[in-house]
């Protein structure tokens, strides 16, 4: 099972790697801040001709475990202080399918105050045009 995982990743990113448009995957991201909340929208669309797997690790899509986010202080990162993770190689349950030509995951964050930051998904948002 572990080789079988292990070859499955292999190949997803021999595919990434040798697709002839570049990157198969866009990631749109766009932050708007309202009096004290700021909510981020992370959108990733499948930009090729078949569907894929995205790993959700180190994105957005994992939640708050991951560390896709940084934030500083006058230009000095504030230091991390929260989970560190040693994680084993990933489960079939830790991919998510991106179909081809569909907007196929959408994940917002919202502050809304120092200590507090709430996730929202939703899938299947809507067809590339």
């Amino acid at each position: 099972m572990k080789t079988l995982l292990s070859l499955f990743c292999l190949v997803t990113y021999l595919t990434c790697a040798l697709s002839a448009n570049g990157w198969p995957v866009s990631l749109d991201m766009a932050c708007n801040k309202a009096l004290s909340a700021v909510a981020c929208t992370f959108e990733f669309t499948n930009d090729a001709n078949e569907n894929l797997y995205l790993l959700k690790r180190g994105t957005p899509l994992e939640g708050l475990i991951s560390r896709f986010i940084t934030v500083s202080v006058a230009g000095s990162p504030i230091e991390y202080d929260g989970p560190f993770v040693h994680r084993l190689p990933p489960t079939k349950d830790e991919f998510v399918l991106l179909k081809a030509a569909v907007l196929a995951l959408s994940v917002v964050l919202q502050q809304t105050t120092k200590e507090h930051l709430m996730l929202t998904k939703s899938s299947a948002v809507g067809s590339i045009k």
